[in-house]
């Protein structure tokens, strides 16, 4: 009595596919682009290159992912620091997963490091990132204020104090790259947030 052959399975086709495909591209050593669509993978035959296809479900889903990196000021807070000798020059840096505005919002209403005057400077949509690498990647350039020395800034993750001149220094070999030898006269709150902004990136 025969014993009829078992069916395979369509996930256990498409990996047989997709298997014999490519040992065929290594026996052959013929470049041959695979694109991913819907329903598994397609060949395309005399391809002179391969060419990664990203399905849509899978871009809008890293687009919905997008986080937003900002930079905030609290004029109460940098007269606080002032005071205490630290610089005038003290900004927020953080990450929120929604608007700016909101996470500005929070700030305020949670009386962040004891002040509730805080105002956006500058924004940026960035890949998906957390708030604690952004704060280490910017801290190996700008100096962050130690959340635990000071009472009134106790737990106040976040909080830069920024050298000007390294600003300065940054958009000095900015614009010679680009072939722009001016002299900067002022550094602007722009500058700086900006400034913040990419080295929490790098």
């Amino acid at each position: 009595m025969s014993v009829p052959p078992l069916r395979q399975s369509p996930a256990r086709c498409r990996v047989d596919f997709v298997r014999s495909e490519r040992e065929h591209v290594l026996q052959s050593r013929q470049p041959i682009e695979f694109i991913e669509n819907a329903t598994g993978f397609a060949r395309r035959s005399q391809a002179e290159t391969f060419v990664p296809v990203v399905p849509l479900a899978v871009q809008l889903s890293v687009a919905a992912r997008m986080t937003v990196l900002f930079v905030a000021s609290s004029k109460n807070l940098a007269s606080w620091a002032a005071d205490v000798g630290l610089t005038k020059h003290v900004y927020k840096v953080g990450v929120a997963d929604g608007p700016a505005d909101a996470a500005i919002a929070a700030l305020n209403n949670d009386a962040f490091a004891g002040e509730g005057d805080w105002r956006l400077l500058q924004q940026q949509e960035v890949p998906p990132l957390d708030e604690a690498g952004a704060v280490e990647r910017l801290a190996k350039r700008e100096k962050m204020v130690d959340p635990n020395y000071y009472p009134k800034i106790r737990g106040a993750v976040g909080i830069f104090k920024v050298k000007v001149g390294n600003v300065a220094n940054h958009l000095l070999v900015k614009r010679a790259l680009a072939g722009d030898e001016q002299k900067i006269d002022k550094i602007k709150t722009a500058d700086i947030a900006a400034y913040l902004i990419q080295n929490a990136q790098q």
